[in-house]
């Protein structure tokens, strides 16, 4: 009996040891007892943000000047009138003072009556159109250059006085077969032209019209004329119509600029230059301004230029001394 009573109360304590009650009751105290306090570190906004900037001010870049716009137009008037005066607008005084002396060193000359022979002068007065030419098609490609390139749509020959007068002499020109080739094909053409269109009474009483132009000369000719006709009026009519348009304007105006070489003839056949001569300008004008559109430069067609009017010019002097003697045995009517 008492084994049972004692086996009853532990199977009894058993059960209430491990009750909801109690369980809840042990919860309850182990939540109330606060957990040891900790720190808690907190982060103030206002003195990081005024740490993360000092007080040095960053320097601001000064603002774009914007560029002044030049005038074509006004730069080549100017230069027409006397050369240098459109890089004085343009603000090149270094090049405006190198075209102006010339051109008064020139000017000074024929004025002061220093030269008499009739091939300085001829030399001169060559010196000085092709210092004027130059001067427009310079002053016409800087005004461009100083405006900036994206204003324009045509891309025009950007080669200085150096590159021009070193074209006819330099191997990497002359060894283009566009130049060797086109100078034998405008020999060619030239010859043939003035064997078939003049009879040979005319060519033989006026040969004189070429001979009396010393050979020298055909540098500065090539030059002047390839800067103006090519370099400045090829590119501005091309930019203001087209690129076919201006190569052929700009070729009829060279060839009527030396409609003034039919007064080498008689009367009777001047129609002849008009007719024959003339044509043939302007197409070999059109094969230079071919070239000088390809390559974007002027040297091609300088070199090409030159040595035809070299050769011209020579074979001219040797006609013009063979007349001397009293045996012509060539002459020709047709100086470029």
């Amino acid at each position: 009996m008492m084994k049972s009573l004692v086996i009853m109360l532990s199977t009894l304590s058993l059960l209430y040891g491990n009750s909801p009650e109690l369980l809840d009751a042990d919860l309850n105290d182990t939540i109330a007892s606060p957990l040891p306090s900790q720190e808690i570190a907190s982060l103030e906004m206002q003195p990081l943000l005024q740490n993360s900037f000092t007080s040095q001010t960053i320097p601001l870049p000064e603002p774009l000047k914007p560029v002044v716009q030049k005038k074509p137009w006004v730069a080549v008037s100017l230069s027409s009138l006397f050369p240098g005066l459109g890089h004085m607008y343009l603000g090149d005084h270094q090049t405006a003072s190198a075209l102006m002396g010339t051109t008064s060193l020139g000017l000074g000359l024929l004025s002061g009556g220093i030269i008499h022979r009739p091939a300085g002068i001829i030399t001169t007065v060559t010196t000085l159109q092709a210092t004027s030419f130059y001067g427009i098609y310079a002053a016409y490609r800087d005004a461009r250059l100083h405006n900036g390139s994206f204003h324009y749509s045509y891309q025009m020959p950007t080669d200085n006085l150096s590159d021009l007068a070193f074209a006819p002499f330099r191997w990497n020109v002359l060894k283009k077969p566009q130049v060797w080739g086109g100078l034998l094909g405008c020999l060619a053409a030239g010859s043939a032209l003035t064997y078939f269109a003049y009879p040979e009474k005319e060519k033989m009483q006026t040969h004189s019209a070429s001979t009396s132009i010393p050979s020298i000369i055909a540098l500065p000719v090539g030059l002047g004329e390839e800067a103006f006709f090519r370099g400045y009026l090829q590119s501005a009519l091309s930019e203001a119509l087209n690129p076919t348009a201006g190569t052929i304007l700009s070729s009829v105006i060279f060839a009527a600029a030396h409609q003034a070489n039919a007064y080498g003839l008689s009367s009777d056949h001047r129609w002849r230059y008009y007719a024959f001569s003339m044509p043939f300008l302007a197409a070999v004008g059109a094969y230079c301004g071919w070239m000088t559109h390809e390559s974007h430069s002027l040297q091609q067609s300088v070199a090409l230029h030159t040595w035809y009017d070299f050769i011209l010019f020579s074979v001219g002097a040797l006609a013009d001394n063979a007349m001397i003697t009293g045996h012509p045995g060539f002459a020709f009517a047709m100086p470029f």
